[in-house]
This record gives structure tokens, sequence and C-alpha cells, in this order.
């Protein structure tokens, strides 16, 4: 009578878990916040809209993210738009309206390009079209 061998204890693959969010801008106009969301196809982002100093502010996050995430999208955004992102440590809420608006509105502009706001060499913020 043979006898089997031991069974091996099964390896688990490694996973990252993705719990970090970025904060890709934060604009007064929340149709500039929509463009950027828009224009990030494959980025999870959610618009989140923040009240500070009298203002409200239209926040795109992204996430959730991995630690590999966090650091591709970071150089993407240094790359493509000459901005660095925010990490912040909660997930964004969309419960409310507002935010629940933006996130169906950017979708529903995926297919438009954003304008992403350049610095010029001398730190002025210039249209991606160029100086007007």
């Amino acid at each position: 009578m043979a006898t089997e061998p031991p069974a091996q204890p099964a390896e688990l693959a490694f996973v990252p878990e993705a719990r970090h969010f970025l904060v890709l801008g934060s604009f007064i106009n929340p149709d500039n916040a929509k463009h950027l969301a828009a224009s990030l196809g494959g980025v999870e982002t959610t618009i989140v809209a923040i009240g500070k100093d009298g203002a409200t502010f239209h926040r795109v996050i992204a996430g959730p993210l991995d630690d590999l995430g966090v650091k591709a999208l970071g150089e993407r955004m240094v790359l493509e738009a000459g901005v660095r992102p925010w990490e912040i440590t909660e997930q964004p809420s969309v419960g409310t309206p507002i935010v629940a608006a933006a996130v169906r509105d950017a979708a529903a502009l995926a297919g438009h390009r954003a304008i992403v706001p350049r610095r010029s060499n001398e730190g002025a913020v210039q249209s991606a079209r160029g100086p007007r």
C-alpha cells in the first residue's frame, strides 16, 4: 500500500492593500474638477465638495490605491500636469447629492479632454494650450 506524501501548505499570493487616497486637484469651479476626473481614464476618482474659508472647493480624489498605485499616479500627475498630489487617510464620502452628481457628471465627460494648467518658467499658471 503506497502512502501519499503530506500535502504542502498552500502559498498565499501577496495582494497589496489598497488603502491610500490621493487628492489630485481642488477647484472652485466644479467643471474643472469634472474635467480633471474625466481625463484620468482608468483611475477611480471621486469629486468631493469641501467648504473652506467661506468657499466651496471641489476636490478630485483618486483611490483606493495600493503603494504602487500611489507612486505611479503621483508621477503621472507631476509629468502631465506639473502638480504633486497629496495623500489623505480617510475615504471620501459620496453620500451627499453634490458629490453623487459630480461622480455621474465625470462619467458623462469621459470622452472629453481636460485642459490641465501648467506652470511656466516664471511660475505663472497657463493653459495646456499655451499662453494667451
